[in-house]
């Protein structure tokens, strides 16, 4: 996997940051902390690859880093960039009709690491339909087109965060549901949702996500449009100055 970073606030390795092999893009998300789908840019910010250290003040947070990292963009990289609004397709997560089929985690069970983008090959083991067996402590997993996630303690925000890692595409709580629960979803991938209105989500070797949501869970994730806030690259260096 490309791309490691290391060190920085809430780590156990604060005064230090290092980002290696990370593209512009990410760089830019990280410093304004925003979502992956709030970023338009040409193509090369999403191609070229840059290694960064840098040496924190004790006690620096992540706000304070934030506003650190946006410096080093304008100075190294010359980055110009403003925010915009933009019409953009979402998933909307809603209570299924039936309700909601979730299980409320137990007030002694901790709950799993934080999750990051996209799935994490971390099982070699399968059942007997080719679905990932999750080992201790890991979250979610894909193995041949199919995944898996397991959640001991998760919210519903969070629970969206990880479906729109899954889809590539932002997803919304609107479930209402404040709660945490123990999650065990498995589906067969998918890049996108399908179109508003399209009914049949299932296939021959098990459920797509939409389906996978609504029968083992019974949540409803859908398309609709929305106007998102966007951060647009007006200008950058290819190759940032020297120190």
């Amino acid at each position: 996997m490309r791309g490691r970073v290391e060190g920085g606030p809430g780590t156990t390795d604060p005064d230090r940051w290092l980002s290696i092999d990370t593209t512009l893009r990410n760089l830019v998300l990280r410093a304004y902390g925003l979502k992956d789908y709030q970023f338009a840019g040409p193509a090369w910010a999403e191609e070229r690859r840059f290694d960064i250290e840098a040496k924190l003040p004790r006690g620096t947070d992540m706000a304070r880093f934030r506003v650190m990292l946006q410096t080093l963009l304008e100075e190294r990289f010359k980055l110009k960039c403003h925010f915009e609004r933009k019409e953009i397709l979402a998933g909307e997560l809603t209570i299924a009709k039936g309700g909601a089929k979730l299980k409320e985690s137990r007030p002694d069970i901790v709950s799993g690491p934080a999750l990051s983008r996209g799935s994490r090959p971390v099982s070699e083991r399968l059942d007997r339909y080719g679905f990932p067996i999750l080992p201790p402590g890991a979250t979610v997993s894909m193995s041949n087109g199919r995944s898996r996630c397991h959640f001991a303690r998760i919210g519903m925000a969070e629970f969206a965060t990880m479906l729109s890692a899954q889809i590539n595409q932002p997803v919304f709580d609107l479930t209402g549901l404040a709660g945490e629960y123990e999650i065990d979803l498995y589906w067969i991938n998918e890049e996108r949702l399908p179109p508003a209105g399209e009914d049949s989500y299932g296939g021959p070797n098990g459920p797509a996500i939409v389906a996978a949501l609504k029968d083992q869970l019974g949540l409803k994730l859908e398309n609709r449009k929305r106007t998102i806030d966007v951060l647009a690259l007006d200008g950058a260096l290819r190759v940032p100055t020297e120190n």
